[in-house]
């Protein structure tokens, strides 16, 4: 007995020095990546996926911080970049942030990254085309989501003997019906004004031809052009959101909405329709207490294709200039762990819009299922690859902060009948010009000709 107490004692020394020499080494072995990240759903979704990296890679730690969403990220990461605090991974989710610093010298380029990882062979090459500067990559994505989208209640729609609106006539004839019922028509959140610039760009995309679109995407960071969002067809989007405010298709107090608020109240069954996003599509399809059902928006004007993608509320990490190559080597890493077919498919999942093509068969492989809703996004995602297309770029390429500022700051004023349409579209061309020139004198002082 004594014996066998002995070699369980030293048995056990022998585990506890194991536990602490094996803790010492993984300390001293441990790569801790500092990451700047938005705040919110994304940073959620940074921690989802990340977790799964480090039990692949049980050395590397990454410390959050998160910093806000919109401007106050924007303009914090700016601030630290410029005083020499530069992060070894940030997660801004617009691709104009990224582009900005990475000109300034505090992002990677990544296009070496890229070829050697073979990243272009199956990512959506719109994503590449429209958000590379030059022969420079700044970023590099973990998904995108659709925003063109509209979520109905089809108990209301059944009661009311109408069919999801396939125009811009049929969609007045459904909010009218709900409005004579006693209901509201639509809501959105408006109060926080980007679900509102969403829906600009929707009507942007659904009245306007392709190759317009892509000129207005572009014109920010391209040399004066006689492409101006005071055209008639651009002003049209801002007209129409007017117009909607005063043929009740918003739902009366829609302006004092918040994105939480509207989502509510379209739960609670006091509207027919929700303007929102893919992202929602989890959440409201087990929520609802009535028959759900999502729909893209339908073509306001004939022989305009539809398009879906945007990436309006992607993410993009960027590796940071001037960090310890094994870090670097590490983020490089990271970014092609979340391209796996595995990863974006739990994207899908989630509602959001892969970067590569995915099947259902490769979300069965990771234990998932495809509700029908997602089903739907994901179907419609692979029907025509290019007809996805990042249209909201149209705003959120414009998410140079005072841009952005001045965008919320037009729909919002379309909305309220405070200002005309044109006047709310020159409201957004003046600060475009500003915001082309900086740019344009960025680039000259940091000698890149694109």
């Amino acid at each position: 007995m004594k014996k066998r107490k002995l070699v369980s004692f030293l048995a056990g020394i022998v585990f506890c020095v194991t536990l602490v020499f094996g803790a010492q080494v993984l300390a001293q072995e441990q790569i801790v990546i500092e990451t700047h990240t938005s705040a919110g759903d994304m940073l959620e979704t940074f921690k989802d996926f990340s977790s799964r990296f480090m039990k692949e890679h049980p050395e590397v730690k990454f410390n959050l911080h998160p910093m806000g969403t919109d401007t106050d990220l924007m303009m914090g990461l700016m601030a630290m970049c410029a005083a020499g605090e530069i992060p070894d991974l940030m997660m801004p989710h617009s691709i104009t942030w990224n582009i900005v610093l990475g000109v300034n010298g505090y992002i990677q380029d990544l296009a070496p990254v890229y070829k050697e990882k073979g990243w272009l062979d199956f990512m959506n090459p719109l994503i590449h085309n429209v958000f590379s500067l030059g022969d420079r990559i700044y970023f590099s994505p973990i998904h995108g989501v659709s925003h063109a989208w509209l979520h109905y209640n089809k108990d209301m729609l059944n009661e009311l003997g109408l069919t999801e609106p396939t125009s811009l006539d049929e969609l007045y004839k459904v909010s009218d019906a709900m409005n004579a019922s006693g209901k509201g028509a639509m809501v959105l959140g408006a109060v926080e004004a980007w679900p509102l610039v969403h829906l600009w760009s929707i009507l942007l995309a659904r009245t306007i031809p392709l190759e317009r679109v892509e000129d207005l995407i572009l014109s920010w960071r391209r040399p004066p052009t006689d492409i101006k969002m005071t055209d008639p067809d651009f002003v049209k989007s801002f007209a129409l959101i007017r117009e909607w405010a005063e043929r009740e298709v918003f739902m009366e107090g829609v302006s004092g909405m918040t994105h939480a608020g509207a989502r509510s109240t379209f739960l609670e069954g006091y509207a027919g329709m929700y303007a929102s996003g893919t992202w929602d599509i989890p959440y409201l399809s087990e929520a609802a207490e009535f028959n759900y059902g999502v729909m893209e928006f339908p073509n306001f004007k004939p022989n305009i294709p539809k398009v879906m993608f945007d990436d309006a509320g992607g993410i993009w990490l960027g590796a940071g200039m001037g960090i310890a190559p094994e870090k670097s080597e590490v983020i490089y890493e990271l970014m092609d762990f979340v391209m796996r077919p595995s990863e974006q498919a739990r994207r899908v999942a989630d509602g959001y819009m892969p970067v590569r093509t995915i099947t259902r068969e490769d979300i069965a492989e990771v234990g998932l299922e495809l509700n029908p809703y997602t089903g739907k996004v994901l179907d419609r995602f692979n029907q025509s690859l290019e007809m996805q297309w990042p249209l909201s770029q149209a705003y959120d390429g414009y998410s140079l902060p005072d841009v952005m500022v001045a965008m919320r700051k037009a729909v919002v004023v379309a909305l309220t009948g405070a200002s005309s349409p044109e006047e709310a579209a020159a409201i957004v061309q003046k600060s475009l010009v500003n915001a082309r020139e900086s740019f344009l004198k960025l680039l000259g002082e940091k000698g890149i000709n694109i």
